[in-house]
């Protein structure tokens, strides 16, 4: 992905983004957080990244695994993941204490 995408991958991409949307009905893949949560937000990676506070990236690393088209079609899947992440992972830098009590 270090570069331009291929059409092909793009077109890969945007299908799994849309099977996924129609998977989620508004909640966890299996009805329960699981891997295949956390496999799709790890696809979600290569349209929008993660904020900062989860995963720290340059500003041209975060520019190089942005997708704007596909990130604003599908900004609810965006929002999906983004919510999942505020509620199952550790912000950078988070001490044990701080997860204990989260």
């Amino acid at each position: 992905k270090h570069g331009a995408m291929p059409d092909g991958a793009r077109a890969t991409l945007d299908g799994a983004l849309g099977r996924l949307r129609d998977s989620l009905a508004g909640g966890p893949l299996l009805g329960d957080f699981s891997y295949a949560d956390v496999a799709m937000a790890v696809v979600c990676q290569f349209v929008r990244p993660v904020d900062d506070r989860y995963i720290r990236l340059t500003p041209a690393l975060r520019r190089c695994w942005t997708e704007r088209a596909l990130g604003e079609k599908h900004q609810d899947v965006i929002a999906w993941r983004d919510e999942m992440y505020a509620r199952h992972r550790r912000h950078m830098g988070a001490s044990e204490g701080d997860a204990e009590k989260a």
